[in-house]
C-alpha cells in the first residue's frame, strides 16, 4: 500500500536523496530530474525556500516523487494559486518520478492534500503520449479540471545501435563532403586548438571559455547568452563541476589563435548523451566551426558507450541532419473546479482557439461537468 508525506526540501535527509537519485536511474528519467541537479537549479534561481517534496512510499522504499512549490501569480489580471512541479524551472522531458505510481502521485498533490487550495496546476515540456501526460489527461476526466495543452518542442534524438565507423558511413557522401569541408577550413584558418574538458577541475576555464564565445555570437544579441543573465550564469557556475565529479561532463572548446571561437557542451550519464549548449563567434561562421565540434564531440560520445544521443531543444535543421527521429512535447495547464480557476481555464481555451490559424483543430481541452462524463 502507497503511503505519501510532503517534505520541505531544506529538510530533505540524505536517505531520500540517495534513494530519489537511484530512482532517476531506474526510470531511466533525464538527470534534470536527479536532487543534485535540480539543487543547482533552485539555488541559482534563488528557489530553495518554498520547494517542497512529495514522497510516494511503498514497504518503506521510495516508489515516487514530486518536487513542486505553491505560489500565486496572476492571469486575466487576476490572483490565482499555483502548484507546479520545480522541473518547469529548468528540465528536459519533464516526467513525473513514478513505478506506476503517477496517477496515484497527482491524485494526492491535487485532490487529496490540496482540494480547494489551488486553482492552475502547469507542467512544461511532457513527453506526448507518455505516463505523465496520460496521467494528467485522466486526472482531468476524473476531478472535472479544465485540461489544456499546447504544442511544445519538437526534440531530435538518435538511438545509438552501432559503432562510430559503421554509423558515419551510413551518412551520405554530401553530408561526409561538407564535415570534411568545415575541418579543413578550421584547420586552415590559422593555428587552432580543440581542447576537450571533462573533469571538475577544469569547470572554470570552460566557462570562461563558453562565456567568451558566447558573447560574440547570436545569442548576445538576442539576449539569450549564459553571461547576460546572472541566473543562468550561476547554474552553469554550480552545473559544471557538478557533471565534472559525476564523470558526465564532456565538453570542446575550438580556439582559432588562442581565441575561443566555437563550444560544444554534453552531459553523459547513464548511458545518455544530451547537448546542453553549444554555438560559435558569428564572425568565424562561414568556417563551420560548430558543426566541426559537433561531428568531433559525438564521436567521443559514442566511443563513452553512449546509448542515445539528445539533441534537445527544438527540430532545427543542422540537428535533424544527423537524425529524423523527434520527441514530442506538450505544455500541459490543468485549471481546477474552483469557480475562478474553470472560467480563467475557458477563457484561456476560446484565446488559444482565436489564436489558431484557420482549418487547425482547437485546443485539446477535458472538462467533465460535474464529475460526469
Amino acid at each position: 500500500m502507497l503511503s505519501f508525506r510532503i517534505v520541505r526540501w531544506t529538510e530533505l535527509d540524505s536517505a531520500v536523496r540517495a534513494a530519489w537519485g537511484l530512482l532517476v536511474d531506474r526510470l531511466g528519467a533525464n538527470p534534470t530530474q536527479h536532487p543534485d541537479w535540480l539543487e543547482t537549479v533552485l539555488a541559482s534561481h534563488g528557489a530553495i525556500e518554498g520547494a517542497c517534496v512529495l514522497i510516494a512510499e511503498q514497504g518503506g522504499e521510495v516508489v515516487g516523487l514530486v518536487p513542486f512549490r505553491r505560489r500565486w501569480g496572476r492571469t486575466f489580471r487576476l490572483p490565482v494559486r499555483q502548484i507546479e512541479p520545480l522541473t518547469n524551472l529548468v528540465s528536459y522531458h519533464a516526467r513525473i518520478l513514478g513505478e506506476g505510481c503517477e496517477a496515484a502521485l497527482l491524485e494526492h498533490l491535487l485532490a487529496r492534500k490540496a482540494a480547494g487550495s489551488w486553482h492552475i496546476f502547469s507542467m512544461g515540456s511532457v513527453v506526448e503520449g507518455g505516463a505523465t501526460h496520460r496521467a494528467l489527461a485522466e486526472f482531468a476526466r476524473r476531478s472535472g479540471s479544465v485540461l489544456l495543452e499546447t504544442a511544445a518542442e519538437q526534440s531530435p534524438f538518435m538511438p545509438v545501435t552501432q559503432d562510430w565507423p559503421t554509423f558515419y558511413r551510413t551518412k551520405n557522401t554530401k553530408f561526409r563532403n561538407n564535415l570534411q569541408r568545415s575541418a579543413r577550413l578550421v584547420n586552415s584558418a590559422g593555428e587552432v586548438t580543440v581542447r576537450w574538458y571533462t573533469a571538475a577541475s577544469d569547470a572554470e576555464a570552460l566557462l570562461e571559455a563558453i562565456l567568451a564565445v558566447e558573447g560574440e555570437s547570436w545569442k548576445s544579441a538576442a539576449e539569450v547568452d549564459i553571461g547576460g543573465r546572472q541566473h543562468e550564469t550561476a547554474y552553469y557556475r554550480a552545473l559544471l563541476p557538478l557533471l565534472g565529479r559525476r564523470g558526465s561532463l564532456l565538453a570542446n572548446v575550438l580556439f582559432l589563435e588562442g581565441r575561443p571561437i566555437a563550444y560544444c557542451l554534453l552531459c553523459v550519464w547513464n548511458g545518455w548523451a544530451g547537448f546542453l549548449k553549444n554555438t560559435y563567434v558569428d564572425q568565424y561562421k562561414s568556417l563551420g566551426a560548430g558543426a566541426h565540434l559537433i561531428h568531433l564531440v559525438l564521436e567521443r560520445a559514442f566511443a563513452a558507450g553512449a546509448r542515445e544521443i539528445d539533441f534537445l531543444g527544438d527540430a532545427l535543421s543542422y540537428k535533424l541532419a544527423w537524425t529524423p527521429e523527434v520527441r514530442s512535447h506538450v505544455h500541459v495547464t490543468l485549471h481546477s473546479r474552483a469557480p475562478l480557476a474553470r472560467l480563467i481555464g475557458h477563457l484561456q481555451q476560446r484565446r488559444l482557439a482565436a489564436r489558431a490559424p484557420a482549418g487547425t483543430p482547437a485546443p485539446s481541452a477535458a472538462a467533465a461537468q460535474e464529475g460526469r462524463e
